[in-house]
């Protein structure tokens, strides 16, 4: 057998290799071995560092949204109203807090949304009841865009109906 040698860029691809294997788990979170290769994950540093508690859910194409204009979209476990607004795009819960009634069916005007059935708008930057008669706030969801895609956080961080 020959002497093995490395230059600086073998180590630099060995180091990398080495951090690219400290991020495979297998299910159970233990170091894969060759008995386990075929369970393995590979987690990107956002996943390592994501509250358990925290669940990002895709909510539907940008694109299926067009500007000044709002979507009803229904997600696994509940339905929401999507709004693409010149100040952004906002994520809600669908129906009105006075009756039911679908908020997507109403009006909006910059990031005020009237209910259709008896003219309560709520504010979609901070979930706020502007107008009677309705008098709980809408739970408003954080939201992020990325690639064309709206997706929204799902946790304890939720902002809550309040009075």
């Amino acid at each position: 057998m020959g002497t093995v040698t490395m230059d600086a860029c073998d180590k630099a691809v060995s180091v990398s290799i080495q951090s690219f294997l400290s991020i495979l788990k297998t299910p159970d979170n233990r170091k894969p071995d060759h008995t386990t290769m075929s369970q393995v994950s590979i987690y990107t540093k956002h996943d390592l560092h994501r509250d358990p508690m925290t669940r990002r859910q895709r909510v539907c194409e940008l694109a299926d949204v067009p500007m000044r204009d709002m979507r009803c979209v229904s997600l696994e476990d509940k339905n929401v109203l999507v709004a693409n607004t010149e100040y952004g795009v906002f994520v809600s819960d669908e129906m009105c807090t006075h009756e039911d009634a679908r908020l997507c069916d109403g009006n909006l005007n910059g990031t005020l949304v009237k209910c259709p059935l008896h003219g309560s708008r709520f504010d979609l930057t901070t979930g706020a009841v502007l107008d009677d008669p309705a008098e709980d706030n809408l739970t408003i969801y954080p939201v992020t865009v990325e690639n064309g895609v709206v997706y929204i956080q799902t946790d304890n961080q939720t902002t809550e109906k309040k009075n």
